[in-house]
């Protein structure tokens, strides 16, 4: 069955607040215009992708002699469904607001199936779910060292009264977010201005704020699953990411999954890193199996302690699509073997002149229809655009 893909970051608020009547911001607006073909790169031949405006000009650069989707509009998408006369949609992340506007397009044809929001998948969005599973872990893997569970709070004080208790630093989340967004870092054993009033505004708009101990961060990494239809959960892979500044995300390495696994067992160790790991994969299919069926990421962390590096096995947990898997199908699909590189998304007023410049720096070096070496960008670049993802490879 073919499916329609739908790029729809910035979701979570209409997931925190569960209206079917979210407007995100004007940058995640054009966020999502300007990589709204991203899904292309991981779908399947016989899907689609749907856009906002007509499919723009642009050379893809080995996209020509690749299996691809076929990109489609609100307007052209009636003819595409006659061709194929069913469809599963298949959005980024879920949310009431999502799948509000599919099912207008239902309306008009039946033929498309569209998914269901299930009242569960508000508190399994949240991070009180990760908190939950850091809980459980222990009960799996009693001999082995966890970091508290965060702690949620309703109120300022609740904040101010567990700083003044612990070492700092310490990390603020917003239940609702992911990407390294919502996060806000203490320093200190009090709050000032600053602080204060990143609270203030995080607590109006979701209520509800966990604090935890900031770590001694060594490597970000996720761990990728599929849960299907009978509610079991299959090991989709390892990704390898960058982070920046306060934890905002930046791109994952691009190498097999060896390699990938063999970086973090050097830092662990290989049965350290797999025993959680299979914990890991039973708790998912426990919290979420026939509740949910589609892709999870379980955001985790290597670091550094007094008794060597450990795992932080639940940072975040991603009920979407995620740039992890992303990266794992960019190197399934269309990197050459043993090749490696970096798949990245940015954001720049200067993206036009970037792109320019790494299209010369870097040429691109296609062997058997897949990338050797190069640059490439993986959505148009114009002189309006800002956003942006491309591949490097080595």
């Amino acid at each position: 069955m073919s499916r329609l893909h739908l790029f729809n970051p910035g979701y979570e608020m209409a997931v925190a607040n569960e209206t079917v009547q979210y407007t995100p911001p004007l940058n995640v607006q054009k966020m999502r215009r300007e990589l709204a073909l991203l899904p292309m790169w991981y779908g399947e031949k016989e899907d689609y992708v749907l856009m906002a405006d007509e499919t723009p000009s642009f050379d893809f650069g080995i996209i020509d002699r690749i299996n691809y989707p076929t990109p489609v509009t609100l307007r052209s998408i009636y003819t595409q469904i006659k061709i194929s006369p069913a469809m599963e949609c298949s959005p980024w992340g879920l949310s009431p607001d999502t799948i509000a506007c599919l099912n207008r397009l239902k309306a008009d044809h039946p033929s498309l199936i569209v998914p269901v929001w299930k009242k569960e998948y508000h508190q399994l969005s949240g991070r009180q779910t990760a908190a939950e599973c850091l809980d459980l872990i222990r009960n799996y893997l009693p001999e082995d060292y966890f970091p508290s569970a965060p702690v949620f709070c309703q109120e300022t004080g609740e904040i101010d009264a567990f700083i003044r208790e612990k070492q700092p630093p310490f990390v603020l989340k917003t239940p609702f977010s992911s990407s390294g967004r919502g996060l806000w870092w203490l320093y200190e054993n009090r709050l000032n201005t600053n602080d204060i009033q990143w609270i203030n505004g995080a607590l109006k708009r979701q209520r509800l704020i966990s604090i935890e101990l900031g770590l001694d961060k060594v490597q970000d990494f996720a761990l990728e699953f599929y849960l299907d239809d009978e509610g079991k959960v299959s090991y989709e892979g390892i990704s390898v990411f960058n982070t920046v500044g306060k934890g905002a995300y930046t791109g994952n390495r691009l190498d097999s999954q060896e390699n990938l696994h063999q970086s973090i067992f050097q830092l662990t160790g290989g049965t350290y890193f797999n025993r959680i790991r299979h914990a890991v994969q039973s708790i998912i299919e426990n919290i979420f199996g026939g509740i949910y069926s589609g892709y999870i990421g379980v955001d985790m962390l290597v670091y550094k302690t007094e008794k060597g590096n450990l795992i932080h096995p639940f940072v975040e947990i991603n009920m979407r699509y995620t740039m992890g898997m992303v990266a794992i199908q960019l190197v399934r699909k269309h990197i050459a073997p043993s090749a490696s590189g970096h798949f990245s998304m940015t954001y720049s007023v200067n993206a036009y002149e970037e792109d320019v410049l790494l299209k010369e720096k870097y040429p691109l070096v296609i062997e058997n229809n897949r990338i050797r070496q190069g640059y490439l960008s993986l959505c148009p670049v114009n002189r309006e655009t800002q956003f942006r993802t491309f591949v490097l490879v080595d």
